[in-house]
């Protein structure tokens, strides 16, 4: 049973991105520009992985770093957070094809990012430990593997069946989270107000040191009823940030 949970979490990993990027292409009224503003966030998100290390180890605070694990990983959520969405601005605000119509191209954004995100991060790193549990579990595997993956195939065999299901749950939470920051990025870029960058800002980064804090007290289902309630919420903020302010401009 667990092993067909796996594969229902990297089915969704894989196919959730690539429905949501079918529909919004076959949907847009210019399918061109659609691919585009998606080529956009996929390149947005491999940009941010790229700058985050060599900026992290820049300004890394050593001293204090080695201090706690609590501490880096705090540090590391939160200058990640103000990496991501000083990127997602450049991108609103600079780049026309995003810029042209932020009511849409945000959503198109989002599902580039944040679907190339599931793919790379879920999907990927998922499929290679499922394989490598499959096979070493029905004793298919005759190569040696390190202790660190015979480490993760124990901790693998011996999972609750509803964990794939937690982990789905918590990318689709993902996305939506991320939905929310961006059109509170949207709404910095459209109104020209810099403080709702660093509203979206801190509201990525409370996304995850929360997270953070709370799987230190509390379990897996608890934390993903967490992560489900604040990416509601942040969406929540965001519609009334973007949509609504545009609604209501619209109406004068």
């Amino acid at each position: 049973m667990l092993e067909i949970f796996f594969l229902i979490q990297i089915f969704v990993a894989f196919g959730l991105p690539i429905f949501l990027m079918l529909f919004f292409v076959s949907h847009a009224s210019n399918r061109r520009s659609a691919i585009s503003i998606i080529a956009v966030g996929v390149s947005f998100f491999l940009l941010t992985q790229i700058l985050r290390i060599p900026i992290l180890t820049i300004t890394a605070l050593e001293n204090l770093l080695t201090l706690s694990v609590v501490v880096e990983s705090i540090w590391f959520i939160s200058f990640s957070g103000v990496t991501e969405e000083c990127l997602r601005y450049c991108a609103m605000r600079f780049i026309p094809v995003v810029r042209r119509n932020l009511q849409v191209s945000v959503i198109g954004y989002v599902i580039g990012y944040a679907g190339i995100e599931s793919i790379l991060l879920v999907g990927m790193s998922i499929s290679g430990l499922f394989v490598v549990y499959f096979l070493y579990s029905n004793n298919l595997l005759d190569i040696p593997v390190t202790p660190e993956v015979q480490q993760q195939i124990l901790e693998m065999s011996h999972l609750p069946t509803y964990m794939p299901l937690v982990g789905i749950v918590n990318n689709v939470a993902t996305i939506i989270m991320k939905l929310g920051v961006s059109l509170v990025v949207a709404a910095s870029v459209y109104f020209r107000k810099p403080l709702y960058l660093i509203l979206a800002i801190i509201l990525n980064s409370l996304f995850g040191i929360s997270i953070f804090a709370l799987s230190q007290i509390w379990g897996d289902l608890m934390i993903t009823l967490v992560v489900v309630g604040l990416s509601v919420i942040i969406l929540y903020i965001g519609y009334l940030f973007f949509s609504t302010k545009i609604k209501s401009i619209k109406k004068y």
